[in-house]
């Protein structure tokens, strides 16, 4: 190959790495525009990234999926009960018009501790 020959490759060669290059630059800057954009969008004056969730159960689940508690909110008052490993309530605590109710049970599920 000629000493022109091999320079022009060269040439081409580098022109093509300008291209690639100027192409990626694009891309990246047009990428964090929209990344600030997002940014700014999500962090707006107000909602500082709170999101408002509403539900009137929680379920409490264990690692083998078995349900392990539960959180009720309804509109008549707040509970919480808690279930043992057989799926028998633990600990329940319930809020109501006529005042709270605490329960404990034993192993075996009879009632160990009430306040009515």
């Amino acid at each position: 190959m000629a000493p022109a020959d091999e320079v022009a490759a060269l040439r081409a060669e580098v022109a093509g790495l300008r291209r690639q290059v100027r192409f990626l630059l694009a891309v990246t800057l047009a990428g964090a525009a929209v990344g600030v954009w997002a940014l700014a969008r999500w962090a707006a004056p107000g909602r500082a990234g709170v999101v408002p969730v509403e539900a009137q159960e929680y379920r409490l689940v264990g690692p083998d999926g078995s349900l392990r508690g539960l959180w009720n909110c309804p509109p008549a008052g707040p509970s919480m009960t808690l279930l043992d490993e057989n799926g028998r309530i633990a600990v329940r605590i319930r809020h109501h018009q006529a005042g709270g109710e605490l329960l404990i049970n034993d192993q075996e599920g009879r009632a160990f501790f009430r306040q009515p």
